[in-house]
C-alpha cells in the first residue's frame, strides 16, 4: 500500500510538470504565432527573410575569407 502510495505521488508530480511544459510550450507557440502575423501585416515574407539571410551569410564568407587570407600572410616567412 504504501509502495503504491509513494508512485501515485511520483506520477501526480510527472503529471504536473507536464502541464507546466504544456502551458510553456502553448505559450510559446501563441508568441511564435504573433510574430508571423506581425511580420506579414508589415508587408514581410518568408522569401524577403531568405534573401536576407543569403546576403548575411555572402557577407560572412567574405570576412572569412579575407581573414584566412590575413592569416595566411602572417605566417609567410620572412626574407632578409
Amino acid at each position: 500500500m504504501k509502495q503504491l502510495t509513494g508512485q501515485k505521488d511520483r506520477l501526480i508530480g510527472q503529471l504536473e510538470q507536464t502541464q507546466t511544459q504544456l502551458s510553456k510550450i502553448k505559450e510559446l507557440i501563441s508568441k511564435t504565432q504573433g510574430a508571423i502575423e506581425y511580420l506579414e501585416a508589415i508587408g514581410i515574407s518568408q522569401s524577403d527573410e531568405e534573401n536576407v539571410k543569403m546576403e548575411e551569410t555572402l557577407k560572412e564568407n567574405e570576412t572569412s575569407k579575407e581573414d584566412s587570407k590575413n592569416m595566411k600572410s602572417s605566417f609567410l616567412p620572412i626574407k632578409t
